[in-house]
């Protein structure tokens, strides 16, 4: 993390719970800056992914052009259920890992950073 500007890290605790419980050790241990977020694979991540869907099909959505991202986004296949559209590790053999992360990380900013309603 040494190096970058990072506001965020969304992470599934599930796999990564270790991992982050250290990480936050050294780089926020009195969780001051709310610097590492935990982001469950339940409904939050049918959220996530049918934003990232909207998002690309909508056209509102950027990269840059990294061949990582644009790969696994392509690789991605969908399970439809009535509460969404979700990224499906289990329905492919083929990586989907960056298309996940941008998911989690797309829609964890877009609901931690945007900006308050106003008041009525």
């Amino acid at each position: 993390l040494d190096g970058f500007d990072v506001v965020a890290i969304f992470y599934d605790p599930f796999q990564l719970h270790s991992t982050m419980t250290d990480l936050k050790k050294e780089y926020d241990e009195h969780d001051i800056r709310k610097l590492f977020v935990s982001f469950p694979q339940g409904n939050q991540r049918v959220r996530a992914d049918q934003a990232f869907y909207d998002w690309i099909v909508g056209k509102k959505l950027r990269h840059n052009k990294d061949p990582i991202l644009r790969e696994h986004v392509l690789n991605a296949v969908a399970d439809t259920s009535a509460s969404g559209f979700r990224l499906a590790n289990e329905k492919t053999t083929a990586k989907i890992d960056a298309a996940v992360a941008a998911s989690m990380s797309g829609y964890g900013a877009s609901i931690r950073f945007r900006p308050p309603r106003p008041r009525r």
